[in-house]
């Protein structure tokens, strides 16, 4: 004998939908065009806008695509070590990458360019290999040309400092982020190199 079942909620409880979420990497032209197709409620995909580098979810709800941002930010940091002079603050040469998503890390230029709108956590770090005891060492932020805060700290030792700058800021599509080091021990100075010395970190809040 064949059963019959009622699906007006009395057998809600056996069914179940399972749904993987595709993800794509498209232009901004090809994602225009993607969504302009034929839709139906309910389908979703994450995307990597390899125009602009956001990373997104697009979820089709009441007839239209909603986009729901991932996660926003990166770190870069130096590979290599740089020789900061004497009182001549130079921009830190940040050309690796561990992680970057919804945001430009752009390691020609040094900087973090912004592509989304909103308040952004920032911290800066320099790693000063065998200072001079006794002296005053730096870390800049700026956003495109302007000073947005420092880190200034004073060695006891010849071993290492490592200095810190941070700040929380709003930013605009356009904007770019990037680090410098200054010293003024009476000579050059070079950093210590790898993602836990010296790096840039920018996180969307």
């Amino acid at each position: 004998m064949i059963q019959a079942h009622n699906h007006n909620g009395i057998d809600s409880p056996k069914l179940r939908s399972y749904n993987i979420i595709p993800t794509y990497q498209m232009t901004a032209t090809e994602l225009a065009s993607y969504i302009a197709r034929p839709a139906i409620e309910g389908e979703e995909f994450n995307v990597y806008n390899s125009t602009n580098g956001e990373s997104c979810k697009y979820i089709y709800i009441n007839g239209s695509w909603a986009k729901t941002l991932g996660m926003i930010g990166g770190k870069m940091y130096a590979k290599n070590a740089q020789a900061i002079a004497d009182t001549t603050p130079v921009v830190i040469n940040l050309t690796a990458t561990s992680v970057s998503d919804g945001i430009i890390a752009d390691t020609t230029n040094k900087r973090f360019e912004i592509t989304t709108p909103g308040f952004y956590q920032i911290i800066g770090q320099v790693s000063y290999a065998s200072p001079i005891a006794n002296k005053s060492y730096n870390a800049y932020l700026y956003k495109n040309t302007t000073l947005l805060t420092r880190g200034t700290y004073h060695s006891s030792n010849t071993d290492s400092i490592s200095c810190i700058a941070y700040d929380i800021v709003y930013l605009v599509s356009g904007d770019y982020i990037y680090l410098e080091a200054g010293q003024n021990s009476g000579s050059s100075i070079n950093t210590r190199v790898g993602s836990d010395d010296t790096f840039l970190l920018i996180n969307k809040l």
